[in-house]
């Protein structure tokens, strides 16, 4: 509508939990439409608008927010895990090719965030008890980041123009 786009936040993401021996090849197809080309399809069409803007209208931004199963495998979570490798790899590209033509790209690989996002997890194999250690997990204070912590280290990390950030102590760790 305003003919530009400022900040583009990639951040659509599915979960399918269980061992791999029970993960239909579904399972990493719904994720990668998901998780990965949702990315792909927004930034290709936001960034015409983000080429041409103006010099004296600053930098314009991109922000992937992907997952420390970006940068560390999470065991009974494989199409999760592949599909960020993807896009932490997509978005780290971005970056090195954008950053010199007035676009900001930032990584984000959280830990758990407290989004209530496991209620639309799938499961398989031992459902019942794969989603119990599943849902403990995400609600855990200790290991799990608040959703307004986890929104202020973003919107800082993408002031500050830093190029990837972890929300968490843990997750940094982890990394």
């Amino acid at each position: 509508h305003f003919g530009r786009v400022d900040v583009l936040i990639n951040n659509a993401g599915i979960i399918e939990v269980g061992p791999i021996e029970d993960q239909p090849l579904a399972a990493y197809r719904r994720a990668m439409a998901t998780n990965f080309f949702a990315a792909l399809y927004t930034t290709h069409a936001a960034l015409p608008y983000m080429l041409n803007r103006g010099r004296n209208e600053g930098d314009a931004a991109i922000v992937n927010i992907s997952s420390i199963g970006g940068k560390i495998a999470v065991p009974h979570m494989l199409p999760y895990t592949a599909i960020k490798f993807a896009l932490t790899g997509f978005s780290e590209g971005l970056h090195a090719e954008l950053r010199h033509k007035g676009i900001r790209v930032t990584t984000v690989c959280p830990s758990l965030i407290r989004t209530g996002g496991e209620v639309n997890a799938r499961f398989t194999g031992q459902q019942k008890k794969e989603k119990r250690w599943f849902v403990l997990a995400a609600k855990a204070p200790v290991i799990t980041a608040s959703v307004r912590y986890a929104a202020d280290r973003i919107y800082n990390a993408v002031a500050a123009d830093r190029a990837e950030i972890t929300s968490t102590p843990q997750a940094w760790l982890a990394a």
